[in-house]
């Protein structure tokens, strides 16, 4: 039996045209997202989203069920400011990832997954992308059979007041989506524990149990960025 959000990713391909049949269960692709403390304030972060698996699904041309996990420093940060700052920066970086990607998949003549869909959205403008990166959000957040049904894509011909109104929707699911990001559950990793308390955020670094926990080498290696950023293994990396 379909689950809550197999049954809404199920309403949002009949609304769709030119969607193909879907699968009665996505597969599951973990999106990690390390929220990076670069200042002593407990609201000064950024984000580092790892696409890694996400992306290697969508290569395969898979649509994926997203699961967040969330990695953090300190976790005395406002789960309010969090959830806005979250989502802003999650479309952002969805959406730059996409762009990144698309020459590539273009040339191979493919369409890969939810990377690949709406192939023509200099049609729809940006509302187009907003609403594929608001709709994978949504299912990562577990929140889709609620979220969902309230996106409605015109086609590709339709009229201007058409976008116009998609873009009215995805603006109202935004209250939503921050409701959820609320209550997402928080993972403490030694290497952003360490990383917040040298920017002189609180704790004793000898307290720090390691263990096995490595951060992945192309996720480390943005410790320093200081702003929100996608990252993902190139196929030859």
């Amino acid at each position: 039996m379909r689950d809550a959000i197999s049954q809404s990713a199920a309403w949002l391909w009949q609304k769709v045209p030119g969607m193909p049949e879907m699968p009665d269960v996505l597969p599951r692709a973990e999106v990690p997202v390390y929220l990076v403390h670069k200042g002593r304030g407990a609201e000064d972060y950024f984000f580092v989203f790892d696409f890694e698996a996400f992306v290697a699904a969508s290569r395969k041309g898979a649509f994926v069920r997203p699961a967040l996990k969330l990695f953090a420093g300190r976790d005395d940060f406002d789960r309010d400011l969090f959830a806005g700052h979250f989502r802003k920066s999650f479309a952002e970086a969805f959406d730059e990832m996409r762009l990144a990607l698309r020459a590539e998949q273009e040339a191979k003549g493919q369409r890969w997954g939810w990377l690949g869909w709406v192939p023509d959205v200099a049609l729809l403008g940006g509302a187009a992308l907003g609403a594929v990166g608001m709709m994978v959000m949504a299912l990562a957040l577990l929140a889709g059979r609620a979220v969902l049904p309230e996106i409605r894509m015109p086609r590709l011909w339709s009229k201007a007041s058409e976008t116009e109104k998609l873009e009215a929707r995805i603006e109202g699911l935004k209250g939503r989506v921050d409701q959820a990001l609320t209550r997402i559950s928080v993972a403490l990793h030694p290497e952003l524990q360490l990383q917040a308390i040298r920017k002189g955020g609180p704790g004793d670094p000898d307290e720090i149990t390691f263990g096995d926990w490595p951060l992945p080498e192309h996720v480390a290696e943005h410790l320093e960025d200081g702003a929100s950023v996608p990252v993902w293994r190139r196929e030859d990396g």
